[in-house]
């Protein structure tokens, strides 16, 4: 009796017993494809960058901000890493660590200089264009090596507040130098340096605050490209 009920039931709806459990079972494996999964588990979540090591973070961070980002070539990531454990990180930290850790500080600092806190995107922003004068060092440098730099017209070292010593072309190449071998700041370890300065520096320069002031600016001053007057360039050609 139960069973011609239920066939009765069947015939009268066009539904048969079992299929609304088929088709509740297919609604609910369409709906766990369709639902989002959660970013920190499944095949398909975003990869995220490694975090840094605590004990990586300062140290890295200061040869960051001192030499730059390392340069192409594994002789130069060899170089960092190095240094990376003279500012006090783990002697056995491997290079693929510190490189990690070097790229995620760099992300974490452009992503923090765009954070929209106007206090932290100075702060940061201020870190993004150090390691931006960085590269223009390294870019001077490699370009003097090559014979083919050249400092900026109008330059003299009065005007930049250098002291009476400074020979503005040798010493500012010495300068460039210096500042990719011995870092932003190590302005004693430069003067000090017979293959850069030879004993030109007297000794009672070495930790003037103000000179290293407007040694900075020298630095910004040899590798920032000057702008060109709007329309100048254009004009120039129009009147030939």
């Amino acid at each position: 009796l139960m069973q011609a009920v239920a066939r009765g039931h069947a015939k009268a709806t066009g539904k048969s017993g079992p299929a609304p459990k088929a088709a509740d079972k297919r609604r609910r494996l369409a709906e766990n494809r369709e639902a989002p999964s959660a970013p920190s588990s499944g095949a398909d979540a975003a990869p995220r960058a490694p975090p840094i090591l605590p004990e990586l973070r300062g140290a890295v961070s200061k040869v960051l901000l001192r030499y730059g980002p390392p340069g192409g070539g594994s002789a130069a990531a060899k170089a960092f890493a190095a240094r990376v454990v003279g500012e006090g990180a783990p002697p056995d930290s491997s290079v693929s660590v510190v490189l990690q850790a070097s790229n995620a500080l760099q992300a974490e600092w452009t992503r923090l200089s765009k954070s929209g806190v106007p206090d932290k995107e100075k702060k940061f922003r201020g870190k993004v264009a150090r390691l931006q004068l960085c590269a223009r060092v390294r870019e001077a440098v490699a370009a003097i090596d090559a014979g083919r730099w050249q400092p900026p017209a109008g330059m003299s070292a009065s005007e930049a507040g250098l002291p009476p010593w400074w020979r503005p072309r040798a010493h500012d190449v010495a300068l460039l130098q210096g500042t990719a071998r011995h870092g932003f700041g190590a302005y004693g370890d430069m003067f000090r340096d017979a293959e850069l300065f030879g004993a030109d520096p007297p000794k009672a320069d070495v930790g003037d605050g103000l000179l290293q002031q407007a040694l900075f600016k020298r630095i910004k001053a040899l590798t920032e490209p000057k702008e060109r007057p709007a329309g100048g360039a254009k004009g120039g050609r129009a009147g030939q």
